[in-house]
């Protein structure tokens, strides 16, 4: 945003901050090694596809219409980049499309998933938008997790979450910063 107005843009100083807790975040001794990220087909791995019991797992209805614009849709694409090559009899208006149908990338990181049902991105092989428990698998949920209430309610408690993995990475952190606080700093 800065780049795009006429003038030279900086960000103001802070006021309002300890120099003594801000000089205490340590970016030196980050980790050089990490774990392999959990990709989309790790996530699908863990699913017992052939439990018909699990009805977070049950695929949405969607129309032969929404189907038929599916398929022109390619993995780690979204609509807006194919809707220009749609036949006329699929076409819909960008402003309604929003980019927010997107194919997922089987051997790729996850997009942020947002809350409600039509946001949740599209199958990378199927022609259908990724069911609640895909949806929660790839979110980090336990594949036993259950949901309760209306498919969109569902929905939205998992577009909702903060990631498990993510959630408990900040929580040790924020413990380990605090730890390292001279027992005299207290905080009102």
């Amino acid at each position: 945003m800065a780049n795009l107005l006429p003038f030279n843009f900086t960000f103001p100083k802070p006021t309002h901050l300890s120099d003594e807790i801000n000089t205490k975040l340590d970016f030196k001794n980050l980790p050089t090694s990490f774990k392999k990220p959990f990709l989309i087909r790790d996530a699908f791995n863990l699913i017992d596809y052939s439990n018909l019991d699990d009805t977070d797992n049950l695929p949405m209805q969607h129309n032969p219409k929404t189907i038929e614009r599916f398929k022109y849709i390619q993995e780690g694409k979204n609509i807006q980049e194919c809707i220009e090559s749609l036949p006329k009899h699929l076409q819909i208006s960008k402003f309604y499309s929003r980019g927010n149908t997107m194919r997922l990338k089987m051997d790729a990181l996850s997009p942020t998933l947002v809350p409600r049902h039509s946001n949740f991105p599209l199958h990378p092989t199927e022609h259908r938008s990724i069911t609640i428990r895909e949806a929660a698998t790839i979110t980090g949920f336990p594949i036993y997790y259950k949901f309760f209430g209306s498919h969109t309610k569902r929905c939205e408690q998992v577009g909702n979450a903060v990631p498990i993995a993510l959630s408990s990475a900040i929580a040790k952190e924020v413990k380990r910063f605090l730890d390292s606080l001279k027992p005299k700093t207290i905080f009102l």
